[in-house]
């Protein structure tokens, strides 16, 4: 049996992998998304993101 406080490292240290495991799927998941969708033509994507950023730095150049 654990003693109280090596159990609470044990979690700490079962925590950080899940974090970690989640980061790592999170990444894998958003270069993936970075891939050209089929039927959606990479050039579209990339035009929205353009779209998109632009669309931010104007609103925050007004606010601002």
């Amino acid at each position: 049996m654990l003693s109280p406080s090596q159990s609470l490292q044990y979690l700490k240290g079962s925590i950080e992998r899940a974090s970690m495991c989640t980061e790592w799927i999170l990444s894998r998941f958003s270069a993936y998304r970075r891939l050209p969708v089929k039927g959606m033509p990479s050039k579209s994507m990339l035009h929205m993101q353009k779209n998109a950023r632009g669309k931010v730095w104007r609103e925050r150049r007004l606010s601002g």
